[in-house]
């Protein structure tokens, strides 16, 4: 990690990216944000039908710090066939109760054509 300047004592790096098996909790909660939010993500993007995550592809990484409990998710569209041309979403800057990362901010949830995992 990359940290640009001097940090306060008391500060701890954000956990490290990982899978479902390294932040259930974390890809759990980013699901339900996305399952929340997929009728608008439906809406906005003109599809067809409801985009579905792949829960067992999630990848997650903590933002920020550790004492802002920020994190970030990705997910492969377990219908991504059904959806095209999008093949994954992300949801950015929640923490585990669901709530963005600002007071009243929302979370930020979008769909990507790239495929998830990486290949």
């Amino acid at each position: 990690m990359l940290v640009c300047g001097p940090t306060p004592d008391s500060f701890e790096p954000a956990p490290p990216p990982g899978g479902f098996v390294d932040h259930p909790a974390v890809c759990d909660a980013a699901a339900r944000i996305v399952g929340e939010q997929a009728e608008r993500l439906m809406t906005t993007n003109a599809l067809p039908t409801l985009p579905l995550v792949d829960v067992a592809s999630c990848g997650a990484a903590g933002i920020g710090s550790a004492q802002e409990g920020r994190w970030m998710a990705k997910f492969a569209l377990a219908n991504a066939a059904d959806v095209p041309p999008y093949r994954s979403v992300v949801a950015r800057s929640f923490t585990l109760d669901g709530s963005g990362a600002g007071a009243e901010a929302p979370v930020v949830v979008s769909l990507s054509e790239e495929p998830w995992p990486a290949t």
